[in-house]
């Protein structure tokens, strides 16, 4: 019996995906309920499981835990939830849904893939990447560390997506085609060329409409 705390109670599809796991066989996981760092949500329900209180319990009540990283809003803010969860020393959990077929894939340490993704081969995915709903991802590409895609993202072959980058809803990113750290694909964009890093890109074919400056805490 593995026992999984969340950390981050705000994202309910991740409570869905542990549920599908277990009826299909692929674990025996007991989810203990959620840890949030926002003292207001101590004691609340979410999804029917309790808020337990925040992350410093993963010293002490939760110390023999696994983590599941469920922070998503931003991928800066889901980065910083990364490096809170390494000071605290803690095992994360890499959370697959059954449908997803990873045989010819890389999977990093504590992604979460939810169900519909289709990963072609050679297809390499780095740490605490969340991967969402009906995405494809083509053949030798690769997804840096703590990215997000969006629901409905079609990658094509050979695509780099690098660290932190978030791709919104819908995005089609064409072969060959790099995107760059920490920077945002619009939802329903076309990317046909690079995409610089810190840099939001958006429409049909994508264009730069905004830089942005580093954040503090990422790298």
């Amino acid at each position: 019996m593995k026992n999984v705390v969340i950390y981050g109670s705000t994202g309910p599809e991740i409570v869905k995906l542990l549920d599908a796991r277990r009826v299909m066989g692929k674990d025996d996981v007991h989810i203990l309920g959620f840890l949030d760092d926002n003292q207001a949500r101590d004691g609340a329900s979410f999804v029917g499981l309790p808020v337990l209180g925040g992350s410093d319990l993963l010293r002490s009540i939760y110390v023999d835990c696994l983590v599941i990283n469920n922070i998503a809003r931003t991928t800066s803010i889901r980065w910083k939830a990364w490096c809170r969860l390494q000071d605290l020393g803690v095992r994360t959990y890499t959370a697959i849904h059954p449908s997803v077929d990873t045989t010819y894939a890389q999977v990093g340490e504590g992604c979460i893939l939810q169900e519909g993704v289709i990963l072609g081969p050679e297809v390499q995915i780095g740490p605490q990447t969340f991967i969402n709903f009906k995405v494809s991802v083509g053949h030798a590409s690769e997804i840096a560390e703590c990215c997000f895609i969006g629901s409905g993202v079609c990658i094509n072959g050979r695509v780099k997506i690098e660290k932190g980058a978030f791709i919104g809803s819908g995005a089609m990113i064409l072969p060959d085609v790099t995107i760059g750290a920490w920077s945002v694909v619009g939802a329903g964009s076309v990317v046909t060329n690079n995409v610089p890093p810190f840099t939001t890109v958006f429409e049909a074919p994508a264009r730069v409409i905004m830089v942005h400056k580093q954040k503090d805490g990422v790298e």
